[in-house]
């Protein structure tokens, strides 16, 4: 298409449907570089199970991100069911007081339940403890 050829009607078409097809066909391409699941889950907004346990001699304000959960009791372990799925900090806070006791960086899917262990500061599967939440509801 030079020249003459691209000021022509067929021309135009061809050029627009060119324009059109590169980003249809790279769709599928940036899915798969950037994990296609993550993006539908910040796009659709699904939820996840968040359990959080310490030891610590105070109740602890757990948050995800700027959000504020709830609180976690000392020697239990607690639930927290509908979190946002996706990465995130998540901090413990003194209940009555914003002093960060611990923080870290999460990544919750909505198929695996996630226990913090905030004394040890590790993430780990939280499937066994889940049952807890079921429990409760």
């Amino acid at each position: 298409m030079t020249g003459a050829a691209a000021g022509t009607p067929a021309g135009r078409r061809a050029r627009f449907v060119a324009l059109l097809a590169i980003p249809l066909l790279a769709f599928p391409l940036v899915l798969t570089a950037c994990g296609g699941r993550g993006i539908l889950r910040g796009i659709f907004g699904e939820q996840g199970t968040f359990l959080v346990r310490h030891s610590r001699s105070r109740p602890l304000a757990i948050w995800a991100g700027e959000e504020r959960l709830g609180i976690a009791d000392s020697g239990s372990v607690a639930c927290f069911g509908s979190v946002k799925t996706g990465s995130f900090r998540a901090r413990a806070t003194v209940a009555d007081d914003t002093t960060t006791v611990r923080a870290t960086s999460v990544v919750l899917t909505p198929e695996d339940p996630l226990l913090w262990d905030v004394d040890q500061n590790q993430t780990l599967p939280g499937r066994v403890h889940a049952q807890l939440c079921e429990d409760r509801s």
